[in-house]
């Protein structure tokens, strides 16, 4: 088992320096020890979050006047065509449903403007 120094100076330790528990001090493997302990983080929004957004035509959103879209995918750059089915963020950006789904559960915030997605 590799063992992992201390985050905090104040916690003591092994390493020199000022740089006590810095994890710019740590070797590959200890890295790897700390990820493992500490685990994975989600950044992005949570399904219920995702799913309570407008979902629309392409057709309609851009009748909408309220909703700011492109004529192409900011993700996926494909054309949007009549009927794709495109959701709405809450700062009126609006993406592909598919495209945009994808890209909240690993970031909650919008992929133009960087508005976060409401927690719900």
């Amino acid at each position: 088992m590799v063992r992992v120094p201390p985050l905090c100076s104040s916690q003591g330790g092994d390493l020199d320096g000022d740089e006590q528990g810095s994890p710019t001090q740590y070797s590959y493997e200890t890295l790897m020890q700390l990820g493992d302990n500490v685990g994975a983080v989600s950044r992005g929004a949570s399904e219920d979050a995702i799913g309570a957004l407008l979902t629309v035509t392409y057709k309609a959103a851009r009748e909408q006047l309220a909703v700011n879209i492109d004529t192409k995918c900011s993700i996926c750059q494909e054309e949007f065509e009549d009927d794709d089915e495109v959701r709405v963020m809450p700062c009126k950006h609006a993406e592909h449903a598919e495209c945009l789904d994808q890209w909240l559960r690993v970031n909650k915030c919008c992929p133009i403007c960087k508005a976060e997605v409401p927690a719900l």
